[in-house]
């Protein structure tokens, strides 16, 4: 964490932002892995790593923040709004799809699509 804290400075320092967002969300992903854990800081560390990226028009460190953001998310059971985070921004992708990146996006889109599911659908009657 102080090296990302450091790399953070640096970036305020030197005005040289185009690894922020990823830096960000690298601070998210190690802010869950503490002993003591800050949930609610890693969150707000996704959403500004996501928001960051889209200033600057950078779709694929934004897709990495909001697959992040999505993923935690969707393991508080908030897949509504995992999936509302994600499907515009992976639409906008038209190439790549064997990336990491866009296979992760894609595994929760999956995901918190079953979800919206019906558990009994009705059945066809028509004739």
């Amino acid at each position: 964490m102080e090296l990302v804290a450091k790399a953070l400075d640096r970036v305020e320092e030197t005005g040289e932002r185009w690894f922020e967002a990823e830096l960000h969300r690298m601070m998210g992903e190690l802010m869950l892995r503490l002993p003591r854990s800050d949930p609610t800081a890693a969150e707000a560390r996704f959403g500004h790593a996501a928001a960051t990226a889209r200033q600057q028009g950078a779709k694929l460190w934004e897709l990495r923040a909001a697959t992040r953001l999505a993923r935690f998310w969707r393991e508080q059971g908030r897949r509504g709004e995992a999936h509302d985070l994600l499907t515009p921004l992976y639409s906008q992708f038209t190439e790549g799809f064997g990336t990491r990146d866009l296979q992760a996006a894609s595994a929760i889109l999956r995901e918190t699509t079953a979800s919206f599911e019906p558990k009994n659908p009705i059945p066809n009657t028509s004739i």
